[in-house]
């Protein structure tokens, strides 16, 4: 429930990212979240055009990442829970 909660926040469900200051949204731009439900509704309604290719780049970044990531974890824990219910 908090995870929910704390994913509508920051993805604008609760509070519109408009509303927020600027240095805010700023940071926020870092994260998949700006990109994936905020630019997608902005993008709709005609508004912020210039940042749809650098929403495309950090969302593929974030999956580089985190398909990097679940590699490396794998390989690390495959062989130490394989016996898992032997």
């Amino acid at each position: 429930m908090i995870k929910d909660n704390l994913s509508a926040v920051v993805t604008g469900a609760v509070i519109p990212l408009a509303l927020l200051p600027e240095w805010m949204i700023a940071g926020m731009r870092f994260l998949p979240f700006y990109y994936v439900t905020y630019l997608p509704s902005m993008l709709f309604i005609g508004k912020c055009e210039d940042e749809a290719a650098t929403g495309l780049f950090v969302l593929s970044i974030w999956c580089i990442f985190f398909l990097v990531l679940n590699q490396v974890t794998y390989e690390h824990y495959r062989m130490k829970y394989d016996g898992a219910g032997i």
